[in-house]
């Protein structure tokens, strides 16, 4: 792995030393091939000017591994012409220079929608599990959480069915990250005092780092319109679209 810069994978891996690692669906979406896009040039593997032509070539190396092609020249200039009118509409932004601090916590694998969820402490729980699959948090960073609700009721929950859903560093967390979970219906939290259809997951490493992603997400929370908006959503890619189109 000593030259490794990049891991895109269609399964969640374990994060190792510094390489990110990129998770997308094994068929990606148009999306998700943007996230691949923006993954490549962040890693320093190319550029937004280079990239349709690495793609170009990617295609042609892997078609020649089960084909014969009769003209190469043509069938990479058809090519380039297809990925030029699919790439009309530009790349999303370089996380690392213009995306807010909220978006650059949320990879794919961490936003979602939750179904058929019975309690806020079952919908806590499955809203953190991401955190807990790469080894962001331990478990009992999420009991914390529960236990801190129960103690000292719904303080979390911070208006409008939004739940920031967090404990302190010291309460097992390993690494910064954060989760983004829509639910399909209202849930009571402690005797019905709040509805929470909203949970945001947060894990600060430390009492510093995680401020600018609290300050984004206030920036969002006040706008008039920013949830009533994503309270109409149903699916995980219009929820991904609209985080990165409106954040």
């Amino acid at each position: 792995m000593d030259n490794v810069q990049l891991v895109i994978s269609t399964i969640k891996l374990q994060a190792r030393r510094d390489i990110p690692i990129t998770t997308v669906s094994a068929f990606p979406s148009s999306l998700e091939w943007k996230i691949i896009d923006n993954a490549i040039i962040k890693a320093g593997l190319a550029t937004s000017d280079t990239l349709k032509i690495f793609n170009v070539d990617t295609l042609l190396d892997i078609v020649s591994n089960y084909a014969m092609i009769r003209n190469p020249m043509g069938l990479k200039l058809a090519l380039n012409d297809y990925l030029n009118q699919l790439t009309q509409e530009p790349l999303l932004a370089n996380p690392q220079e213009n995306l807010s601090e909220l978006i650059k916590l949320l990879p794919s694998e961490h936003v979602g929608f939750l179904t058929h969820q019975k309690s806020w402490k079952q919908a806590v729980r499955a809203s953190l599990s991401p955190l807990l699959e790469d080894y962001s948090i331990e478990k009992n960073y999420v009991d914390q959480i529960i236990n801190l609700t129960e103690t000292n009721g719904p303080y979390m929950v911070i208006g409008s069915g939004v739940m920031l859903a967090h404990a302190a560093p010291r309460d097992g967390v390993n690494s910064l990250g954060a989760t983004f979970f829509l639910l399909d219906h209202p849930l009571p939290v402690i005797n019905d005092q709040k509805m929470v259809r909203l949970i945001i997951g947060l894990a600060p490493i430390d009492y510093e780092k995680h401020l600018s992603f609290i300050s984004d997400l206030m920036k969002q929370l006040q706008q008039k319109d920013w949830l009533t908006n994503l309270y109409k959503l149903n699916s995980k890619n219009d929820l991904f679209k609209y985080l990165y189109k409106n954040i």
